[in-house]
């Protein structure tokens, strides 16, 4: 009897703790994404603006999106002036989807006084349990 009482005592704790373990959070490891319908790679010219329309997603909760340029290093740039090289940008994202439509990138228009080339405008998307996903966008500023 004592035997009997010692297993079903044992499998009652295996239960417990069985049960305890399935509560856990589930770790997300799953990179959200993003369709970016703007900027396109295309022809950027000086005074033009560049402008984001993008949907995000992720399977739990999105965090944010930055948004910065910098330069192609296979092809040169041209001028004399430096390089365009504005600041990152950074939106707050929430919720599984979120949409972000014609946003100002940077500043209002591309400056005149910068040099002309191939650049990326490179979109950077983060949850809230740190994965991110990153997407590069060609494009040629004149």
């Amino acid at each position: 009897m004592i035997k009997v009482n010692r297993k079903l005592m044992l499998l009652a704790m295996s239960l417990l703790l069985f049960v305890a373990c399935d509560k856990d959070e589930i770790t997300d490891t799953t990179a959200p994404e993003a369709i970016v319908t703007a900027p396109q790679a295309q022809t950027y010219y000086r005074g033009n603006t560049l402008m984001l329309s993008a949907t995000f997603t992720d399977d739990t909760d999105l965090k944010e999106c930055t948004v910065y340029l910098t330069q192609q290093q296979t092809k040169n740039t041209r001028g004399w002036d430096d390089p365009y090289n504005p600041d990152a940008v950074t939106f707050p994202l929430s919720g599984k989807e979120d949409v972000i439509n014609n946003q100002h990138l940077f500043e209002t228009s591309i400056p005149f006084d910068i040099m002309s080339g191939d650049y990326y405008v490179v979109v950077v998307t983060s949850d809230q349990s740190l994965n991110y996903s990153t997407l590069q966008i060609p494009i040629y500023i004149k």
